[in-house]
């Protein structure tokens, strides 16, 4: 299921609470970034979904290219997503 779950790397850092947050790898449709935020499509199993509300803000908070915590909302390349100041500075 590995292949269904699409982070951008600056979020790969909460892939695995990502994981438990749904229910595990088997009530896992898809899980992807969609007009910069944190996009999870599940089976009926039962989730967490607190934590996963919790992760879904904190992945529009985070830089999807570094991780870093300060990011904000920027269009490159035709797209929105958290991009912190610095991968913005080097053309990220």
């Amino acid at each position: 299921m590995k292949d269904m779950i699409y982070l951008p790397k600056g979020w790969e850092q909460y892939r695995e609470e990502i994981i438990a947050a749904c229910g595990g790898e088997g009530n896992i449709r898809q899980v992807k970034e969609k007009f910069g935020r944190l996009t999870t499509y599940l089976g009926k199993e039962e989730y967490d979904k607190a934590t996963l509300d919790m992760y879904e803000k904190m992945c529009s908070l985070t830089c999807m290219e570094c991780g870093s915590k300060v990011a904000m909302y920027f269009r490159r390349h035709g797209w929105v997503g958290p991009i912190c100041h610095e991968c913005i500075l080097q053309g990220k």
